[in-house]
């Protein structure tokens, strides 16, 4: 757990939660994660008129999340899937739908294996909690972490320019791979980046740095369980 002061005195732990599979470790976690992603994200495509529906499925089909809690409430996570290339053609995943074949090219140019990184999410609580460290900086911070603990070639991030999401991630060595892209039928506009292995780097905010250390240093880590247990959740009697 951690206590962080910021304008107020909390408590934060970072879970690293399985989709593939889920898993029993994770019964008192799926519930509060599945409801501030729906939360969220149902709210943007109500508020940007999206005709878009949510299924859960596009939240389980990642391959894990790093999710921040206070308590037993989820405040925000971001989402992994990592693809290998060299086993399957990719190109065609929904995830890639704005990227070009020359994008792709330029995001692979160092291994055929992308760490995508999906669906940043703070809950509207948290989002102006502090003005000196913002979730989403965490969350970034967080990224990189795992992607540098994992066999990942590549971060693969389509970056939103109305939160500044790509500002952020320059500062983090992104690489831009396509500017000023539109994004879900032109109510974005996004950058295409890649964070390549011997660029990404962690924030600069010593204050980030600090919460984000002692997150990752304390995380419960799921993902790393054995898989010596059912892979759904026992019901409670």
């Amino acid at each position: 757990m951690l206590k962080v002061n910021m304008n107020k005195s909390l408590k934060f732990n970072l879970v690293m939660l399985p989709f593939q599979p889920i898993r029993s470790e994770g019964l008192a976690y799926y519930t509060p994660v599945t409801k501030c992603w729906q939360q969220v994200w149902k709210d943007l495509y109500q508020k940007m008129d999206i005709p878009k529906s949510l299924p859960l499925d596009q939240l389980l089909r990642h391959d894990e999340g790093a999710c921040i809690f206070l308590e037993s409430q989820c405040i925000g996570m971001i989402l992994f899937r990592t693809l290998d290339f060299k086993i399957l053609n990719f190109a065609d995943d929904s995830y890639f739908k704005e990227w070009r074949s020359e994008d792709i090219a330029k995001l692979l140019q160092h291994g055929s294996r992308a760490f995508l990184a999906t669906y940043l999410t703070v809950h509207p609580e948290f989002r102006n909690f502090s003005p000196e460290v913002k979730f989403k900086e965490i969350l970034l911070d967080l990224m990189v972490k795992r992607f540098k603990d994992s066999n990942a070639d590549v971060i693969s991030g389509i970056t939103r320019r109305d939160r500044g999401i790509h500002d952020e991630s320059y500062k983090l060595g992104a690489t831009l791979i396509r500017q000023n892209v539109e994004y879900m039928d032109g109510r974005f506009r996004v950058d295409l980046v890649a964070f390549y292995r011997d660029q990404a780097c962690e924030s600069s905010n010593l204050k980030v740095r600090q919460i984000s250390d002692q997150l990752w240093s304390d995380r419960l880590d799921i993902t790393r369980m054995p898989l010596d247990t059912p892979s759904m959740p026992k019901k409670i009697a």
